[in-house]
């Protein structure tokens, strides 16, 4: 699933292609009731074509959700926001940018140039320049909402703080909070109520990077382990989102390059079991990946 470096670098993406110019015109290529989930079918394209003059002021996100801001050309107050969740599958992308992907792309190799990319649901066309943004999802785990008010729709009042987000918990607080929880790190850290966009890779690689086992209990870590987590937190997020936005590989010490795989990784280029044994567990369901050598679990 798209997490939060994948999820910023769409916000990016589309930032930086389309911010300051006017809708031209909007395609709702098939009317997906299901992304589309706050809205009936047979009101999604009218919808959708309210956008039509006005113009993307600005973009924003907060965990893994990104919205776009559009504001009418005539003047006045009024805003309107696509509020956007990418599920496991879900992308957007501009016409003739080169496409990234979370982990490998849904269409064959013989599909890759084709435009609008398979699995579009919808096309918004930008003036001036004909500028082509779509959005689009193979298995329709993504959400599309329209809202007058992204900060006070219940999916983002909902969410923990951001990491990459000033007012992200201080350590003192994060202490606090981590005190009065007694569920493992791995399981916290995958909350989104406590803190948004962390998924499960990027939470192995926290846990990693804080040398944290995942089975620790969040709320029996001693202050040194918390500052730890905390710090890493942060860390890994700004890098992840760093790599991400310039288009460069994550640290080959990180388990990302060699979580996915089965047996022995031999062509990964990560540095990490060239060194050091990594094995699996699962917490809360969730396949997790760690180094015993450096993340001991502690007794109690």
């Amino acid at each position: 699933m798209p997490e939060l470096p994948e999820v910023e670098a769409a916000r990016l993406l589309v930032d930086r292609h389309c911010t300051g110019k006017v809708v031209d015109a909007v395609k709702v290529l098939i009317e997906d009731e299901i992304i589309f989930k706050m809205l009936e079918k047979e009101k999604i394209r009218h919808c959708m074509q309210l956008f039509c003059g006005q113009k993307l002021v600005s973009t924003g996100r907060h965990g893994k959700y990104f919205w776009l801001t559009f504001c009418s050309e005539q003047g006045g107050n009024s805003t309107q926001h696509l509020l956007i969740h990418l599920g496991m599958t879900g992308f957007v992308q501009i016409k003739g940018v080169e496409r990234s992907f979370y982990r490998s792309a849904p269409e064959k190799p013989g599909q890759m140039d084709e435009w609008p990319p398979r699995f579009t649901r919808f096309l918004i066309c930008f003036a001036p320049g004909n500028v082509e943004m779509c959005f689009g999802d193979a298995r329709r785990l993504g959400r599309v909402i329209i809202s007058p008010d992204v900060r006070g729709e219940r999916v983002i009042k909902e969410l923990g703080p951001d990491p990459l987000r000033e007012d992200f918990f201080d350590f003192p607080a994060f202490h606090d909070a981590l005190k009065r929880r007694s569920v493992p790190c791995k399981s916290l850290l995958l909350d989104q109520k406590f803190i948004a966009g962390i998924g499960n890779w990027m939470a192995d690689d926290i846990l990693l990077m804080a040398r944290l086992h995942p089975e620790s209990i969040a709320g029996r870590l001693t202050e040194k382990q918390a500052k730890a987590l905390h710090t890493s937190i942060i860390e890994l997020s700004r890098v992840a989102v760093e790599c991400k936005t310039l288009g460069k590989e994550y640290p080959l010490d990180w388990l990302f390059h060699i979580r996915w795989q089965r047996g022995t990784p031999s062509n990964t280029g990560s540095t990490l079991n060239k060194k050091r044994k990594t094995a699996q567990l699962k917490i809360g369901g969730r396949t997790t990946v760690y180094c015993p050598s450096l993340q001991k679990k502690t007794p109690g």
